[in-house]
This record gives C-alpha cells, sequence and structure tokens, in this order.
C-alpha cells in the first residue's frame, strides 16, 4: 500500500494506516507527501527487504489511484507481496471525508484472493480531532484475518505542527485471536518545505511489540524495534518521489532492512 498523505491541506486527508512491519497488527507511518495540486494522484512503488539470514528477500510491487473530492478522497490501491517464497496480491479501497471544520473520518477495507502471506481482509476506521492548525489526535480500530487466527487492533496518535516541522507519537495496539496482546510506540519528527508544504524530511522510531506472521500458517507477537528515515519531494508540478528506509531489529525471530521507492504523478 503507498505511503501517501497530504502536507498542509491535512483536514480531511487521514495518514494512510498500513500493516505493521509486514504483519496482522497495524502502524501508524504519518510520512507526508505533497498537498495536491490536481485532482488525481497515481503512483508506482517497489520495496525490497533483505533478512539476515542471508538468503530470504520479501519483495513489493504497488499501485494507487487517488481521487481528490469537493470534500474529501478515496484511494484504491494493489500490492503484489513476495513472502516467504509466495506470492499474494491485495486489493485495498479507502477514503476520508471531512465531517465539519474540526472532525473528520477515513476508512479501508482490503482483500486478498489466496491469504498465503498477507492477511485475507483488512478493515480500518478512524476518527480525528483537530484544534486549530496545530495540533491533531486520531483514534482508529482495525481488523486483519488470517486463515485460522484474527488480529484486532487500535491506535491513538497526536500530531502537533510547530512549523516548519510536524511531530506525531502514536500508542498502537494489537490482540491475536489466541496468542496474546501487544503494545508499541512511535514517535516521529518531520521537517516541511516547499510552497503548501509538499516537500517533506522525517526521521522516526517504533519501540514494543506487535504482531508477526511469521510464517505462512503463523501469526505471532514479537519483539519490535525499528527506525525510518523517509521524505517526499516534488520534482516538478507533475512528478514526484517517495521515498523509505526502514530497519527492523526482531529480536526474537529476524532482523530486516526495507527500501520503500514510489514514483508519483498528479493530473
Amino acid at each position: 500500500m503507498p505511503v501517501v498523505t497530504p502536507g498542509k491541506d491535512a483536514r480531511g486527508e487521514q495518514p494512510v494506516r498500513i500493516p505493521g512491519i509486514r504483519s496482522g497488527g497495524w502502524l501508524l507511518l504519518v510520512l507526508p507527501c505533497a498537498a495536491l495540486a490536481a485532482d488525481n494522484e497515481v503512483g508506482i512503488g517497489y520495496s525490497p527487504s533483505n533478512l539476515s539470514d542471508g538468503y530470504t528477500e520479501w519483495q513489493d510491487l504497488r499501485a494507487h489511484w487517488k481521487r481528490r473530492l469537493e470534500k474529501g478522497s478515496w484511494e484504491l490501491s494493489l500490492l503484489q507481496a513476495h513472502r516467504f517464497e509466495q506470492d499474494d496480491t491485495q486489493f485495498m479501497l479507502g477514503g476520508s471525508y471531512p465531517l465539519s471544520q474540526d472532525w473528520s473520518v477515513n476508512g479501508q477495507a482490503g482483500y486478498t484472493a489466496d491469504a498465503d502471506v498477507l492477511a485475507e481482509q483488512v478493515y480500518d476506521l478512524g476518527l480525528s480531532r483537530f484544534f486549530g492548525e496545530r495540533w491533531s489526535v486520531s483514534l482508529a480500530a482495525n481488523l486483519a484475518t488470517y486463515p485460522g487466527d484474527k488480529v484486532y487492533g487500535g491506535e491513538l496518535s497526536v500530531e502537533w505542527m510547530p512549523r516548519p516541522f510536524r511531530v506525531t507519537a502514536g500508542l498502537l495496539y494489537g490482540s491475536l485471536q489466541d496468542s496474546g496482546h501487544a503494545w508499541s510506540q512511535l514517535f516521529q519528527l518531520d521537517y516541511v518545505y516547499g510552497e503548501d508544504d509538499e516537500g517533506t524530511l522525517g526521521i522516526g522510531v517504533i519501540t514494543g511489540e506487535q504482531p508477526e506472521r511469521i510464517t505462512a500458517d503463523q501469526v505471532a507477537v514479537s519483539d519490535a524495534d525499528a527506525m525510518f528515515i523517509g521524505g517526499s519531494h516534488w520534482l516538478t508540478p507533475r512528478w514526484g518521489i517517495d521515498y523509505r528506509f526502514t530497519q527492523y531489529r526482531r529480536e526474537l525471530f529476524y532482523t530486516r532492512d526495507e527500501l520503500s521507492l514510489n514514483l508519483l504523478m498528479r493530473f
């Protein structure tokens, strides 16, 4: 799923939530992209990951189409994931809508046909409250279903924007139906620049525990520590890039490095 969120025009445009560390848990990554100057945005992306065992490689191919409406927006995305020598294709449909000047709601749903390595179904619903131009609080609930297990999750995040910076702190919860609970924390600092705040450069850390799909047949709670850097830049009024490098330290299972690159076009 593409990690694309608007910059300045945040009302009604919630941060995209993606499966935490490719698992059944959920992780809030606020890596903002540009505030759109056009009604449509399309993007393609590639994410290779290397595991510490030296021979296992994960790969993701992504595509998305985002349509901005008079109020809110909707987004359609496609993820082709390669894990444990198996492949899955996941379809996602989401959207956001401003309820008022101070409130907005967003949601998304996903489906995977075979679900060999990804969740069979994914649902996410979020609500945000804005306090002027500098503060916002978001609350979300989510569900990911796997063969033989379900992962229930929740997120609470606070965003502060002392321009030209953006500070985000989040608390994430994941509960496996039969295998325990997990808590994790997120902190992220972004530098925002350019007209309409359409350029970002950020760094963040994640600590705690998260649900993880360890194999094609097993979902478990594991220790999770990660650090990531990333940003987004519009090279021309039409073309932009979005990138992120993340290093995961998985004490119980493995260590993984991931690079995510996205090419964006708006029209």
